[in-house]
């Protein structure tokens, strides 16, 4: 099965592959980066990145998780990630980060608009939902700017942070909506 390739007006989506991982772990490293997301520990090793590489790659064969590189269009250099992990076969949690240096470009927004109709139309998803930590803001701005609705509160565990609960804010948007 080949990975999707998807185009925006500034971007590639494609395969993240192993010539990324330096980018990857640069990027991910930003301490920036692992306070905002839950998932993503600091410092951010390589062995990190080649394990998580793997583990999406074997994921993907089992059509269950379409992480995507996102890259300038123009350029095809590394920016970030943008995902859709199914959690059945009709709703998937999507997910994403880009390099620091890359925010407020409107990147993210760019590149969900097409993960969002790339999910709706390919893999006939019926509900995306996201979440976001409280404190990233910006993150709360790209989920409303692809029309997802705000859903509620939780209070989660984090697996990474020494501060064991985040406030987190959850969104979604369901077919047709």
């Amino acid at each position: 099965m080949s990975f999707p390739i998807l185009y925006t007006k500034r971007l590639l989506l494609n395969k993240l592959k192993d010539r990324d991982i330096p980018a990857i772990v640069a990027m991910a490293s930003n301490k920036k980066i692992s306070d905002l997301t839950r998932n993503i520990p600091h410092p951010y090793t390589e062995n990190e990145a080649v394990s998580w590489l793997k583990s999406i790659a074997s994921s993907y064969e089992k059509g269950i998780h379409y992480a995507f590189a996102i890259r300038l269009r123009e350029k095809k250099d590394f920016i970030g990630t943008i995902s859709l992990k199914l959690k059945n076969d009709k709703n998937a949690e999507l997910a994403y980060w880009v390099g620091e240096e890359y925010w407020n470009h409107g990147y993210v927004t760019e590149a969900a608009k097409h993960i969002l109709d790339f999910g709706f139309a390919d893999l006939k998803l019926q509900t995306i939902f996201a979440s976001y930590l409280k404190i990233n803001k910006p993150s709360a701005r790209v989920l409303e700017k692809i029309g997802m609705l705000d859903t509620g509160e939780m209070e989660v565990s984090s697996e990474l942070n020494t501060c064991s609960i985040e406030s987190t804010r959850y969104f979604s948007l369901t077919m047709g909506s």
